[in-house]
């Protein structure tokens, strides 16, 4: 009898972790643009730029997803912006650019599709550090001359997705997502909008 009841024991916990392990970790690559919102001196002397990411998840069920996201943002000067926001008539600028390199972790909300159906969209929140870089901005000319200059400060920050994924087969799919993300840096919180697309793909 207690061999019987150890044997159903072990049947119990191996069935337990075989439904464990059917959850398995997914990687996201991710490209795309992000546009620079706020503050003001940050908007208007910047343009969008390329952004270039990745995740690692891991489901808790099959509509719930715990995952961390490392992404980096780079926002490329905008000359006309810059000489027009800083009143730089007859000055031609040369550096300035700006970058943010975001590393956050949260919870995904996936909204499963009916039968036969293969796309799924899905809501994310993720909190971590927003790690917001400046170069000095320098004006081009016989000789260079520091404009303004720049700085790099880390601070908490907030991000908030909203992605559709294609499936493609079993193990991968394609997505695109509109993820806000703030950090609230020290004079004023910087607000960025990334826009992404990419591969996601099931480890094992």
């Amino acid at each position: 009898m207690k061999k019987a009841v150890f044997g159903i024991i072990l049947i119990l916990a191996f069935s337990r972790v075989q439904a464990q392990d059917s959850l398995s970790w997914m990687i996201r690559f991710n490209t795309g643009v992000t546009n620079p919102v706020s503050p003001k001196s940050l908007a208007e002397t910047h343009i969008p730029g390329f952004n270039v990411g990745l995740a690692l998840g891991k489901p808790v069920s099959r509509s719930v997803q715990i995952f961390g996201h490392l992404q980096f943002n780079q926002l490329a000067l905008d000359r006309r912006g810059a000489e027009a926001n800083l009143n730089l008539e007859g000055y031609e600028l040369k550096k300035g650019n700006a970058s943010a390199l975001t590393g956050m972790a949260g919870l995904r909300k996936s909204f499963l599709p009916g039968a036969g159906k293969s796309l799924t969209a899905s809501v994310s929140m993720e909190a971590g550090f927003f790690h917001l870089s400046r170069q000095d901005l320098i004006e081009s000319g016989e000789e260079e001359r520091v404009i303004s200059t720049g700085g790099s400060e880390t601070a908490f920050g907030l991000e908030i997705g909203l992605a559709l994924d294609h499936a493609l087969d079993v193990h991968s799919s394609f997505f695109i997502e509109l993820k806000p993300s703030i950090g609230w840096t020290r004079t004023e919180a910087t607000f960025i909008i990334p826009v992404q697309f990419g591969l996601a793909i099931l480890l094992f």
